[in-house]
């Protein structure tokens, strides 16, 4: 899913100084990133 605001053509939307399709693709991402990290963590804790 791509996170679409606004903007007229290429012009998006900033939010926190990134564009708005960028900020769609970096916010998976780092969740899985975050995932990974917890669960490698707890697996080694066993």
């Amino acid at each position: 899913m791509i996170i679409d605001i606004g903007g007229y053509g290429v012009n998006d939307v900033k939010i926190i100084g990134i564009s708005e399709i960028n900020l769609s693709f970096l916010l998976p991402v780092l969740c899985f990133a975050f995932i990974a990290i917890y669960g490698r963590n707890n697996l080694t804790k066993i």
